[in-house]
């Protein structure tokens, strides 16, 4: 009896379980089918989502890696000086030629005021050396001439002296004549006197005759003495005209020497107009003045502050202002000028802006750094480098202020 009642039982129990499998089975089958094909249909959305983003970005490279910049002018001082004015705040905008601040110009322009005395005197030296320039050429020259027109007047008067000694010589001879023949008369004249073939009045006229022919003979022996002395005192006069004449015969290099003298009273004037200007421009450079429009940063000036030549006092920050994005070389292989450009700056996450590829740097960012890397010792390890790319606002944004260093995302149009 215990094994009839126990059989049924375990018969029973099987039938139960298929009771019960039949109304859960289908449902979990149906749930398990959904469940893959929605799997499927998210899948193939992801899929196809990826696909139109590729599709879409095919023709883009964009990076994070990137940053508002501008070509900010530091502001130096050229010259040294205290602080004397600032005209302007920190962050204040200026435009091009505005004063930013003032050195002390005392000491600068005393200096230009001595620099313009210098000059007054190399002016007045000049003036002095132009006009004994003139002097010197003129007395040489006209010294030189003179020398040489009396030169020629004694070379003349010296053989005018011979030709007198000539004459006065031939007159000598003639006057000898007269007198040996006078005496000759005077001789007969006493003879027939004493014979009485002749009168007493005409001996006296044969001895007046001898008389004056002595006395022609004395004045002709006078006359070639004085010849002498003439050709002996133009002698002496030719000598010194050749010793003035040689004297005075370097006149071109008096003249020379005048010249030189002139030149180098010119040479002092210009190097006195120099020291002029150049104290001129020290005495400008006292006046700092902004160079481009923009902003005025670090500005580190204070009133009664001394500084050094050279020394930076602001930075100027231009208003035009450009994206420097660096992309990874893998990138840049279409990349090329002109392209367009979409910016995304972080201090403004709710604006688009606009740009336009100006050009690709000659050489990555690892290239220009303080330490370049350098694969030759043996250390190497490739990294993927990066290529500084310029890209310009088109057109510069209003409304906003594009400060330098502001982080920004670029994609560039590369079709």
């Amino acid at each position: 009896m215990t094994t009839a009642t126990t059989v049924p039982a375990i018969a029973d129990a099987p039938e139960s379980e298929e009771a019960a499998h039949p109304a859960v089975s289908p449902k979990k089958t149906r749930r398990t089918r959904l469940a893959f094909i929605a799997l499927a249909v998210v899948v193939l959305i992801l899929i196809a989502a990826v696909l139109i983003y590729l599709f879409a970005t095919r023709n883009q490279e964009e990076t994070d890696d990137a940053t508002v910049e501008a070509d900010v002018v530091p502001v130096a001082s050229r010259v040294g000086g205290t602080v004397a004015r600032i005209f302007v705040a920190e962050n204040q905008h200026v435009t091009a030629g505005q004063p930013l601040l003032q050195l002390d110009d005392s000491e600068f322009a005393a200096r230009v005021q001595e620099a313009e005395g210098v000059l007054v005197q190399a002016e007045a030296q000049q003036q002095e050396a132009e006009a004994q320039e003139l002097i010197v050429v003129a007395s040489a020259r006209g010294g030189f001439s003179s020398a040489r027109a009396q030169a020629t007047g004694s070379s003349a008067q010296a053989a005018t002296a011979v030709a007198q000694i000539a004459v006065a010589q031939a007159a000598l001879e003639r006057a000898q004549a007269e007198a040996s023949n006078a005496d000759t008369e005077l001789g007969r004249s006493r003879n027939l006197l004493a014979d009485g073939a002749i009168s007493q009045q005409q001996f006296d006229t044969s001895r007046l005759a001898s008389d004056s022919a002595h006395a022609g003979l004395r004045q002709a022996l006078a006359s070639v003495r004085a010849a002498d002395e003439t050709q002996r005192a133009a002698g002496l006069g030719v000598t010194a005209a050749q010793g003035r004449l040689l004297q005075t015969r370097p006149v071109d290099a008096e003249i020379a020497a005048a010249h030189g003298a002139e030149a180098l009273a010119r040479g002092k004037v210009t190097a006195a107009r120099a020291d002029l200007d150049l104290a001129r421009l020290d005495l400008g450079y006292t006046h700092l003045a902004a160079s481009i429009n923009g902003r005025v940063s670090n500005l580190t000036a204070r009133i009664s502050e001394i500084v050094a030549a050279g020394q930076s006092v602001a930075q100027v920050v231009p208003d035009r202002v450009y994206v420097t994005a660096n992309f990874k070389e893998t990138q840049t292989d279409r990349m090329r000028p002109g392209q367009h450009a979409d910016i995304s700056i972080d201090a403004y996450p709710h604006r688009s802006f606009e740009g336009r590829v100006e050009s690709l740097s000659a050489g990555t960012g690892a290239a220009f750094s303080l330490l370049p890397p350098d694969n030759a010792t043996g250390n190497f390890v490739k990294v993927v480098e990066r290529v500084p790319v310029r890209i310009a606002f088109t057109p510069l944004p209003g409304g906003v202020d594009l400060r330098t260093g502001l982080s920004v995302e670029v994609t560039v149009h590369v079709r």
